[in-house]
């Protein structure tokens, strides 16, 4: 085997102790999501604040988006987002008659009652706007890099 092998292998095995921010990222993480889904069962469908458990476990996703350097998971998170937001407005406005089946309609009327679709599209939209914002500003860096390169060599 050769050094250059050697040092490959050396590398890969070394773990890299992570950082506070991925740390930071993961409790607040799990903090909103336990938040959320505990929620989920305390509020009661047809209030005002329904769409409280569902932001929360929205929002769970950010600190880890936030620490993940590229910005294509941003525009993927919102773009599914925004997706499951309108089948929720599609489930909201279904008639109950147009269903097959009992439980297609229990289905419906659950995700009618529990989820908000406005906050998934909303949610969906701004996650989208931020990962179009977060790669331009990557683009323009990556840009000047490169010729901040060219003009040195």
């Amino acid at each position: 085997m050769s050094a250059d092998a050697n040092q490959s292998d050396e590398k890969q095995k070394e773990k890299k102790p992570k950082s506070g921010a991925h740390k930071t990222a993961a409790i607040s993480s799990a903090v909103l999501w336990v938040a959320g889904f505990a929620l989920a069962f305390v509020i009661p469908p047809r209030t005002p604040f329904i769409w409280v458990p569902d932001f929360l476990l929205l929002i769970g996703f950010i600190p880890l988006l936030w620490v993940w350097r590229p910005s294509w998971p941003w525009i993927v998170f919102g773009v599914l987002n925004v997706i499951i937001g309108f089948v929720l407005l599609v489930a909201f406005y279904l008639p109950d008659g147009d269903l097959p089946r009992q439980e297609m309609v229990t289905l419906r009327r659950h995700l009618a009652e529990y989820h908000s679709p406005y906050t998934w599209m909303l949610t969906g939209i701004g996650a989208t706007v931020y990962g179009f914002i977060r790669m331009i500003k990557n683009i323009v860096l990556w840009v000047k890099a490169r010729k901040a390169k060219n003009k040195n060599a």
